[in-house]
């Protein structure tokens, strides 16, 4: 095989596991909520995969003979195609913005014009907390921006960020549930979290947080906030409780992570005639600390007669501290230019690396990640790049887009965290390499 058709034939496994962990896949297995057929529900679709998910479940209900009178979806496509029976509002990802607001406000409407005996199905998937950001009085939108950017800086863990952040939401916290009590509440969710813990996915809108308030207090002190900032967000803790009792039939259903994505990329390396090392496995950490490890880790499976595959799957974490950062690269982008760094160091000419995000977008650029192998990173030298300067001051995608090593896939519809694969050559190698 040539270089562009290893690098073809890996971006193909990586499809296969999006297209397992896609809405539109997942949707048309799992039961419905207990609805009574020709009894008119309710449908609120949230976060990157909103549309899809959207899409799907008006479909299904549909050919249930279950009505669907009432429907809004808040995502973060411009224009989408979708039935005009469900309203489209646009958020803004992932900071805040006034488009976000929006979308709360047009949320509180909607709910207030509905029947207090319809059933919502509330659709969730990772993106919500950010497009579905209204902040609790006395906060406000400068707030919001501050506090999200100030997270990102820090590197933290979803989970974490996400206890704090959910808490300050109009929405977040299981307060989306509440607000619409007494209808019957049928959450259904994406996990885009590690452990698939409810109230990390979207800030849980439909979830009752822990009633303690004292790690998020604790948090705020080690982020780097201003002053009225932080006093604003104690205000609003002091201020509006978490929900504690959130209406019974409010229990979360998972129907897709990031396993379905592992998984699905496995049998298409399968079904190549490949063989597989391991899948079903998590990674967390830091981004760069992650890709260097993940290449050592391929670097010690033996070579066979046909193509050796590692599959991983999780989300990494990107610490900028006081770097002055532009935007240009992602936690996948910076993954890969690490891995790329460390094939090189052990002359691993021919194995190769994709780190790419099942949302399709990684940081702030148009990449949802990118795929290295064993001479990339001398290309990058080669070409007048400095990968280590690059690595170092988070702007791997300029390292990585100068040799051509960008994964551009546009919007995917779903959102289950990334996929790591790493691709061991034959005893044969392919041939011919690199020309």
């Amino acid at each position: 095989m040539h270089l562009s058709d290893v690098q073809s034939a890996i971006i193909d496994l990586f499809q296969a596991g999006v297209l397992a962990a896609h809405p539109e896949t997942l949707l048309r297995e799992i039961p419905l909520p207990p609805f009574e057929t020709a009894t008119p529900v309710a449908l609120i679709a949230l976060g990157k995969a909103a549309v899809p998910m959207a899409t799907i479940a008006h479909h299904r209900l549909a050919n249930a003979n279950i009505p669907l009178h009432y429907g809004v979806v808040i995502g973060h496509v411009d224009e989408p195609s979708l039935d005009p029976t469900l309203t489209y509002l646009c958020g803004d990802h992932p900071v805040p913005g006034a488009r976000s607001i929006a979308a709360a406000r047009a949320i509180k409407h909607l709910i207030s014009t509905w029947p207090q005996s319809t059933p919502v199905w509330v659709l969730v998937s990772g993106g919500t907390t950010s497009l579905l950001a209204a902040p609790l009085p006395p906060a406000n939108l400068e707030v919001l921006s501050e506090l999200w950017c100030a997270c990102d800086a820090a590197g933290l863990p979803i989970e974490a960020m996400n206890d704090l952040r959910g808490r300050i939401l109009q929405y977040g916290a299981g307060r989306l549930a509440t607000a619409l009590r007494p209808r019957p509440v049928y959450p259904y969710i994406l996990s885009d979290v590690i452990g698939n813990r409810p109230t990390a996915i979207g800030s849980g809108p439909c979830s009752a947080y822990p009633a303690n308030d004292a790690p998020a207090r604790a948090l705020l002190d080690v982020l780097s906030l201003s002053s009225r900032s932080r006093d604003l967000f104690l205000r609003v803790l002091d201020r509006h409780p978490v929900p504690t009792c959130l209406p019974t039939t409010a229990l979360p259903c998972l129907f897709g992570e990031n396993k379905v994505a592992q998984r699905g990329a496995a049998l298409a390396a399968r079904q190549s005639g490949w063989e597989v090392v391991s899948e079903d496995t998590l990674f967390a950490g830091d981004a760069a600390s992650t890709g260097r490890e993940f290449a050592s880790t391929l670097l010690t499976i033996p070579q066979r007669s046909v193509p050796q595959v590692l599959i991983q799957g999780g989300e990494t974490t990107v610490t900028l501290g006081d770097t002055n950062v532009s935007g240009l690269g992602g936690r996948n982008q910076e993954a890969a230019l690490a891995a790329a760094r460390q094939l090189d160091a052990e002359s691993a000419t021919e194995c190769f690396v994709l780190c790419a995000g099942t949302d399709g977008r990684d940081g702030a650029t148009d990449a949802a990640g990118a795929i290295v192998h064993g001479l990339s990173w001398g290309e990058m030298i080669d070409v007048g790049v400095n990968p280590a300067a690059c690595l170092r001051e988070h702007r791997s995608s300029r390292a990585l887009s100068a040799v051509g090593a960008l994964v551009v896939t546009g919007a995917t519809g779903t959102n289950v965290m990334d996929l790591m694969l790493g691709v061991v050559p034959p005893t044969s190698g392919w041939s011919p390499f690199g020309k």
